[in-house]
């Protein structure tokens, strides 16, 4: 009976989105990487994939008895869990997300799409919401669109998404300005026309004065950056 209790499923059909996570290892300063997680409300609870020498950095203990997971590729028992610390920089920089996750040991990443599978027990404490009709991922008051299982295969572009994640909202913004100032279309202005056309209050000597000086000058208005 106690058996049966043990017996975790990550094959359902509850809906998944991948989410890119840093994780907080007390034993380094910094991850190497980022984490590429699976929320899956299919799944019961949460699994995070290794290698024995990223195991080494993680704080485990050991189960009393083993935990059996059944998956699309067959069942595997776990031995191991570990206390985990998230961080969603797509969603917050600063809020950890916690959980206590099952040990797999993996002979590489490459071998394994995901570092992490959360299931819905946690997803429910971390108040996650994985919307059905808008198909958005909710997370600390903010949503973005559900991606597929396979939006992160490309460690470019991963990495991409992630830096760009991490980026101050300041530089962001500058950032975002230069690409605008960049992509804007220039052409030489027509300064008689601009003159006529923006300048009525002026007398028509004005007008004539200020025409001359704008021609004096006119290199600046050939739109050119």
């Amino acid at each position: 009976m106690y058996a049966s209790l043990r017996h975790k499923v990550v094959n359902g059909e509850g809906l998944k989105t991948v989410v890119i996570a840093a994780p907080l290892i007390k034993t380094q300063t910094s991850s190497n990487r980022p984490w590429v997680i699976l929320l899956d409300s299919g799944a019961d609870d949460d699994i995070i994939f290794v290698t024995k020498e990223e195991a080494a950095l993680l704080e485990t203990t050991p189960l009393a008895y083993s935990n059996v997971w059944s998956t699309s590729n067959g069942d595997f028992k776990t031995h191991e869990v570990a206390d985990l610390d998230l961080v969603f920089p797509e969603y917050s920089q600063s809020k950890i997300m916690s959980c206590t996750a099952d040990i797999r040991i993996v002979p590489n990443k490459e071998s394994c799409p995901y570092d992490a599978i959360i299931g819905v027990n946690t997803l429910h404490n971390w108040r996650v919401n994985l919307d059905f009709v808008d198909k958005v991922t909710i997370i600390d008051g903010l949503s973005h669109p559900m991606k597929t299982k396979d939006a992160y295969r490309d460690r470019t572009h991963l990495m991409n998404v992630y830096n760009e994640a991490l980026e101050p909202h300041a530089t962001k913004q500058e950032t975002e300005r230069a690409v605008r100032i960049l992509d804007a279309k220039y052409e030489a202005a027509d300064l008689p026309k601009v003159v006529e056309e923006n300048c009525q209050h002026l007398s028509e000597q004005q007008r004539k004065q200020l025409l001359l000086l704008l021609q004096k000058h006119e290199t600046l208005f050939q739109g050119k950056l």
